[in-house]
């Protein structure tokens, strides 16, 4: 099962990451972000409400709110530099 869903995961990042930076050069980051974020939200809500058991309590979904929230400023300070010649993770990410 763990292996499904790594390869379920690896394929709708790269799917998200190609078609975010398609649909930026089009409309903008902000627009972009503004729709995906909630989309993928919902999505994978849905798919955790449906695949994992367990009761849901109120307290996981105020940790979840929580913890989830800062990503939406992380994200919209990323799009802009993924445009750049050099993107600003490629530093990070590129091997010694």
């Amino acid at each position: 099962m763990a292996v499904l869903f790594a390869l379920i995961s690896s394929l709708s990042w790269g799917t998200a990451d190609f078609l975010g930076g398609l649909a930026s050069r089009r409309v903008g980051s902000l627009r972009v972000l503004s729709v995906s974020y909630p989309a993928g939200g919902i999505l994978i809500t849905i798919l955790a409400l449906l695949v994992v058991p367990g009761v849901l309590s109120s307290e996981s979904v105020w940790v979840g709110v929580t913890s989830g929230a800062p990503q939406e400023p992380g994200g919209e300070a990323l799009w802009p530099r993924c445009q750049s010649p050099v993107p600003a993770e490629s530093t990070v990410t590129s091997e010694p």
